[in-house]
């Protein structure tokens, strides 16, 4: 997913880990 300066680490991380769930979701 695309990063937006204005956002916080923490938001990057957790945008990260739910596109990471959702791509492990698409594959099951």
């Amino acid at each position: 997913p695309p990063w937006r300066t204005s956002m916080s680490p923490e938001e990057l991380d957790e945008n990260e880990r739910n596109a990471f769930l959702s791509w492990r979701r698409s594959l099951a």
